[in-house]
């Protein structure tokens, strides 16, 4: 799933996915959100916005791995999904 970083963290509908994942009948098996940090939907400042740093923080308090990249480092872009998927393939969830 590809979010921007505002849709993320202002649309109340991903916390509450991300937490309903643990119950019987909502579970997908997991799922690997990648949340582009653009800017582009906020109409105010991220320090102004929210109270983290980054827009993704809210899933690091459901014990949901979160991975910060440089888009730019392909390489490292390619080693996040790698993991991403491993951890998915192994675990069964986000």
């Amino acid at each position: 799933l590809i979010h921007g970083d505002s849709a993320f963290a202002g649309l109340g509908v991903c916390a509450e996915a991300l937490q309903l994942t643990g119950l019987e009948g909502y579970t997908t098996g997991g799922a690997v959100h990648v949340v582009l940090d653009n800017q582009i939907g906020f109409t105010t400042e991220p320090h102004e916005s929210r109270s983290s740093a980054h827009a993704s923080d809210f899933a690091a308090g459901l014990g949901i791995p979160v991975l910060h990249v440089n888009a730019d480092d392909v390489e490292a872009v390619d080693r996040a999904f790698t993991l991403a998927a491993d951890w998915r393939a192994e675990f069964q969830r986000d």
